[in-house]
């Protein structure tokens, strides 16, 4: 099974995250795609509960409604402190018979020398690195695929919890039913 794996805090998921995904899923031969919300991010201490994440992103993928796209629980039964190089060798042991890919953004890979171990995440991970405009890497690892295209302009987790902070809209960042479950919930107050 060739699975992609795109992880992140997802504080809250958005249609960046879900247009990436179905975009990923048709440029590849990808069987399916887990959205893989991380349990305790390292660079980002100001997360909702990974209960709250979790609920969010299973209402925004039955708005799309594509049984290929998958959210995944993996890091908070595996690993509470979220590393990629830790995550992606327990993966490769629950599910030996799986190509893993790890899906990143070309801003994220100009940084990639700040992750865990990220000379042995080049050794280990397969990449498909999404290309952003205005990062362009220095290097792009041996085992990545690297996909340019048009997609969405970039919508922003942080921007969308300053908005709601604010009282302002963010109609049309992210799927109805994500918005109502913030509302009800009252998070990033």
């Amino acid at each position: 099974m060739k699975t992609g794996i795109i992880g992140g805090s997802f504080n809250p998921v958005h249609y960046g995250h879900l247009e990436l995904s179905e975009k990923v899923l048709s440029h590849t031969d990808l069987d399916e795609i887990w959205l893989m919300p991380c349990y305790d991010h390292p660079f980002h201490k100001e997360n909702a509960q990974f209960s709250h994440r979790y609920e969010m992103i299973e209402i925004a993928l039955e708005e799309i409604g594509n049984d290929r796209v998958k959210v995944s629980d993996f890091e908070r039964r595996n690993n509470r402190k979220s590393t990629t190089v830790d995550t992606l060798k327990k993966l490769y042991k629950e599910y030996p018979s799986y190509k893993f890919n790890w899906i990143i953004g070309s801003d994220n890979l100009c940084e990639l020398d700040k992750w865990k171990n990220y000379q042995e995440l080049l050794e280990i991970a397969n990449f498909i690195i999404v290309k952003r405009p205005g990062y362009e890497p220095k290097f792009v690892p041996q085992n990545s695929t690297y996909l340019e295209g048009e997609f969405r302009a970039k919508i922003s987790s942080t921007e969308i919890r300053n908005k709601i902070k604010e009282g302002k809209s963010v109609e049309g960042l992210l799927p109805r039913g994500v918005i109502e479950y913030i509302e009800k919930n009252g998070l990033y107050r």
